[in-house]
C-alpha cells in the first residue's frame, strides 16, 4: 500500500546523487590525487630554492662587466636544471599512459559502482510522488520497475547524469 504522502528515501537519494554526479565530473577526484602524486620532494625544493638563489645573484652581475662570473653562476644553473629534469623524469607521474589510465580508471569505477548500485536498488524507490500526482503517460518509464507515482533507482541516476552534464 502506497503512502498518502510524498517521502524520499534519503540514503538512497544521497548516493545515487553523489554517484552519478562523480561519474560525470571525475576531475573532483582526480586533481587532488595527482596533485598528491606530483607533489614535490624534499630534495627538488632545495633544488629549487638554490636555482632561485642563482639567478638572484646572477640577475645583480652585469653580463659584460663581469661575464666570467655571471658564465659561472650559469653553468652552476644550467646543473640544477639538468638534475631538477632527471628527477622529474623519475616520477611515475610524468608518464601520459599512467595519466590517461588513472583518468579513465577513475571514470570506470565510478561506471561500474553506478551499476552495482543499480543492481541492488532496482526495487527500491527513490522517492514516492504521491496520490495526488499523475505521470501518464511516462508511468512506466519513470516507475520501472516500482508500482505507479514512484520514481525507479534507474530514471533517477538517468536524470543525475543528465543534470550533472549540464552543470
Amino acid at each position: 500500500m502506497a503512502p498518502e504522502e510524498c517521502y524520499f528515501n534519503i540514503p538512497v537519494l544521497l548516493i545515487s546523487t553523489t554517484v552519478s554526479f562523480l561519474s560525470v565530473h571525475s576531475t573532483i577526484v582526480e586533481k587532488p590525487v595527482f596533485k598528491w602524486l606530483s607533489k614535490q620532494t624534499g630534495r627538488e625544493q632545495e633544488l629549487q630554492q638554490q636555482k632561485l638563489a642563482l639567478k638572484n645573484e646572477q640577475s645583480l652581475l652585469s653580463m659584460v662587466d663581469e661575464f666570467a662570473k655571471y658564465s659561472k653562476l650559469q653553468r652552476r644553473i644550467n646543473v640544477i636544471d639538468r638534475e631538477l629534469e632527471q628527477i622529474k623524469g623519475e616520477k611515475p607521474t610524468n608518464s601520459f599512459v599512467l595519466q590517461l589510465g588513472f583518468t579513465y580508471g577513475v571514470k570506470l569505477v565510478f561506471a561500474l559502482l553506478l551499476i552495482v548500485l543499480s543492481l541492488y536498488y532496482r526495487y527500491t524507490p527513490v522517492l514516492y510522488l504521491g496520490d495526488k500526482v499523475n505521470l501518464m503517460p511516462f508511468t512506466n518509464f519513470i516507475c520501472y520497475p516500482n508500482e505507479a507515482n514512484y520514481v525507479s533507482f534507474y530514471f533517477w541516476v538517468m536524470c543525475c547524469v543528465t543534470v550533472a552534464r549540464l552543470i
